[in-house]
């Protein structure tokens, strides 16, 4: 190459990699402007998040290294192309920080790899139906391009000089060769909490290091052939050693446990008047954190009704999700149930089999509803609630009734119905379709989840604003988060209001006098600011009933996990009400005390479907970071290494056991009742071309008679030609069951093209007559690959009902 073309090339990769960096910059400056002003942060984090740039400046030094070579080849050739092709790429970077920085504001956090635990379908719907469409983005944005585009005219005049130029360069390789950018972000180095960081880290190679991590993570399989291996068999038996206040019954099934909850309920609750089980109402609603307006505590709350029930029922203080989001409130309420590697319920994964709250009150008689004024297939609420034998599940695009009103939705709010038009639904069949004693009805509500908007929400935002008016005493900080967030807290008071007419309508009925209310968070306000590790599962529990003798609040802390345990202690001890003497229950019965304790040993999920903070006792570990915990579930970071170990080591065996426990189906073992149906083996190999779309592993089997569920394993060797396509699924069918199970242990794991080994157990909910019906299990090749399969083995069986 030409010396005085070298020298020019690398001047100009000076050049473009300085303007670089100050985009990044500029681009840091207008992230601070925009969270300040949408979202809960003090001033004070502007220094934490200008001392960010170090990040900004090593992935600088990074990116200036690697495509040096690549820039000078091209430059040697293209001198003008390859200026403006890197100019592109400068221009495309803040494009990329721009739309992370929008995807801050909206979620208080950083985007990770959770696009790719949703389907693409669930990624698209879930952007489109939080985002509330207003000038300010768009001011932002082009207001950041435009500022971009003017600081390229005027960098025309820099020039940088070949000493200048190798000096920048000597630099960036020190920094390189000294610092490992990638460990830097997955240790969240610099700064003490996780909110720190993910506020002062460069968001767009955050997004990149965390997605290509999480791809690499899912090559990694616990099991090849759905048997415990010998780390699954420690952590099962470090992590029952954990718990010495459940009786274990088998070490195959680590949470497999004698059902010897104490009643803690009967003591607050007189009999029924007609000696019939109670009824039971959960309303879960939407991000019902218990510290609503980002502060220790509030002056005003957004919740009065709500609030007066608290005095009259009984009420927990501090009790916790489990999950940051929606995708974990069923499970943990109604079947205490581990969470496995990205949650109990996903598609192309079936659910292990399990019991619930749900099937016990349908095996004593009661009848069983679902409302829910969102998407029933999002988070696979449906999947669940099928699973379990749901009597009625209402969600307003599949229910067909008589009024379009309840079908058609707001237009302003694509998740779904507002909270009054669920509940009027709610109302209207209640009353035209009264169900006998005794029944559960299950409401979630909508209302107060993203975009924040229903019909009335600037009359109520009036409202909030008189509120906040009329306490002077306010402190600054509350009061500027509710004035930078009224169409939030509008949400929550409109939310209180129509729970407020939905319990008079409750009132209004006969059989309100044996009705047990349990209101309860599905998770805490994400935009509102976390404030600490536990702040952001803290949400309230509320146990409501005229049959309730004495209201009681307490301040130890329980957990979404001991609902049914607690529930169906309370009903077998005073009715007529049988369960089974084992369980899976994670948690076990309410603690009642009145005073402040924690006794939880208890791990969480976050969005992303990483399980990374964990409880036990008066401690917990956060992203690596030990925090002692105050009574009001606050934390303070300690220096421990000991205990922090201990933590780690705690909470890792419970995800190998949790994993192990769902995706292998070892929840719960499978009751005597099962009798072997089909048992079918070949072991022939068998082609799969191209050109074929779906390949019968057996001959269909029709059922001939009827069962409560139907169990389906399946076990075959393979190995695909054609590692240039995806493997194909394998579809188990029983009319109206549909599974599609991935053939790779996980969905994003490559096609490698080695020799592999299938093995799984479906369980098979039954909801109508099954006989008849055709058991179907088969190869679904949408993608056209070519693969090689045998030694196939499909054992199908049935429980009949007991």
């Amino acid at each position: 190459m030409n010396k005085e073309l070298l020298k020019n090339g690398l001047c100009q990769w000076v050049r473009i990699n300085l303007f670089w960096l100050v985009c990044m910059l500029l681009i840091r400056l207008f992230f601070y402007f925009q969270v300040h002003s949408r979202i809960e942060i003090d001033a004070s984090q502007f220094v934490g998040i200008m001392k960010g740039f170090v990040f900004d400046v090593y992935l600088m030094c990074h990116l200036m290294t690697w495509l040096t070579i690549p820039f000078l080849v091209l430059y040697r050739f293209f001198p003008k192309t390859t200026n403006g092709i890197f100019m592109g790429l400068v221009f495309f970077y803040v494009v990329v920080a721009a739309l992370l920085t929008e995807y801050y504001c909206n979620l208080s956090m950083p985007l990770d790899h959770v696009v790719l635990v949703y389907t693409p379908e669930e990624v698209m719907g879930t952007a489109s139906s939080s985002a509330h469409v207003t000038a300010t983005p768009f001011l932002w944005f082009f207001g950041t391009m435009a500022l971009v585009v003017l600081l390229s005219l005027l960098w025309r005049k820099v020039r940088t000089g070949l000493v200048f130029s190798a000096v920048v360069m000597l630099a960036a390789i020190v920094v390189l060769c000294c610092v490992r950018y990638k460990n830097v972000i997955r240790g969240e180095k610099y700064y003490k909490d996780h909110t720190s960081f993910c506020l002062a880290v460069n968001q767009p190679s955050y997004s990149y290091i965390k997605m290509t991590d999480h791809l690499r993570d899912a090559q990694q399989s616990l099991l090849d052939d759905g048997e415990m291996g010998a780390d699954v068999v420690v952590a099962s038996q470090r992590f029952q050693m954990l718990h010495p206040e459940f009786e274990y019954l088998d070490p195959n099934y680590p949470f497999y446990r004698k059902a010897d909850d104490p009643d803690v309920l009967g003591g607050f609750l007189e009999k029924t008047d007609d000696g019939l089980p109670p009824n039971f109402v959960f309303i879960i609603i939407e991000s019902y954190g218990q510290q609503l307006t980002g502060v220790n505590t509030p002056t005003v709350s957004f919740t009065p009704y709500l609030d007066s029930l608290k005095q009259q029922g009984l009420y927990w203080t501090n009790c916790i999700s489990t999950a940051q989001r929606t995708f974990g409130v069923l499970p943990s309420v109604f079947a205490s149930a581990p969470y496995g590697k990205y949650g109990f319920c996903l598609p192309f994964k079936p659910m292990p089999n399990h019991r619930s709250l749900i099937r016990d009150l349908q095996d004593n008689g009661y009848g069983t509803s679902y409302y829910y004024g969102g998407v029933h297939y999002f988070d696979r609420f449906d999947g669940f609630l099928k699973a379990n034998k749901m009597d009625f599940i209402y969600v307003p695009d599949v229910q067909t009734i008589d009024t379009t009103n309840y079908e058609k939705l707001n237009e302003m709010h694509r998740w779904g119905l507002d909270d009054k038009e669920t509940f009027a639904y709610v109302m209207e069949r209640k009353t035209t379709q009264p169900s006998p004693r005794p029944n559960l009805d299950i409401i979630m509500t909508l209302t107060t989840h993203e975009p924040f908007y229903f019909n009335d929400v600037e009359a109520y935002e009036k409202r909030v604003e008189a509120m906040v008016n009329a306490h002077p005493d306010m402190t600054a900080k509350e009061r500027v988060n509710i004035t930078k967030n009224l169409n939030i807290y509008a949400c929550y008071l409109y939310m209180d209001d129509c729970v407020r007419e939905l319990m008079a309508f409750y009132q209004s009925l006969p059989e309100y006098k044996n009705t047990v209310f349990v209101i309860t968070g599905d998770h805490r306000m994400g935009p509102l600011g976390f404030g600490g590790p536990l702040i952001q599962y803290h949400v309230p529990l509320l146990v409501y009933s005229p049959l309730i003798t004495q209201s009681r609040q307490m301040n130890a802390v329980v957990s979404h996990l001991d609902v049914t345990p607690s529930i169906n202690a309370y009903l077998s001890s005073n009715y007529d009400y049988h369960i089974s003497d084992e369980c899976h229950w994670m948690g076990t019965s309410f603690d009642t005390t009145v005073a402040y304790r924690n006794t939880r040993k208890q791990a969480f999920m976050l969005n992303n479907r990483d399980v990374v903070d964990y409880v036990n006792g008066d401690y917990v570990l956060s992203n690596n970071r030990l925090y002692a915990v105050n009574d009001d579930l606050s934390c303070n970071l300690v220096e421990d290494a000991a205990k922090l170990e201990q933590l780690k080591t705690e909470l890792s065996d419970f995800h190998t056991v949790s994993c192990f426990a769902v995706l292998c189906d070892h929840l719960k073992p499978v009751e005597n009742t099962v009798e072997v149906l089909r048992d079918a083996e070949y072991k022939n190999q068998y082609d799969m071309v191209a050109g074929k779309e779906f390949c019968f592993l057996f001959d269909p089997y029709e059922l001939t008679d009827n069962y409560e569920d139907v169990f389906v394993d399946i076990s075959f060797d393979y190995q695909s030609l054609d590692t240039t396509t995806a493997l194909p699924f394998v579809v188990v069918q029983l009319e109206p069951y549909y599974m599609a199970v991935n053939l790779a242990p996980d969905e994003n794991a490559p096609n490698t093209g080695e020799a592999s080994y299938f093995h799984h157990h479906l369980s098979i909910p039954i909801q109508e007559d099954c006989k008849g019906k055709m058991v179907r299990v088969y190869l679904h090749n949408s993608t056209k690959n070519t693969m090689r399969y045998g030694n196939i083995k499909i054992q199908v069986s049935g429980a009949r009902k007991s």
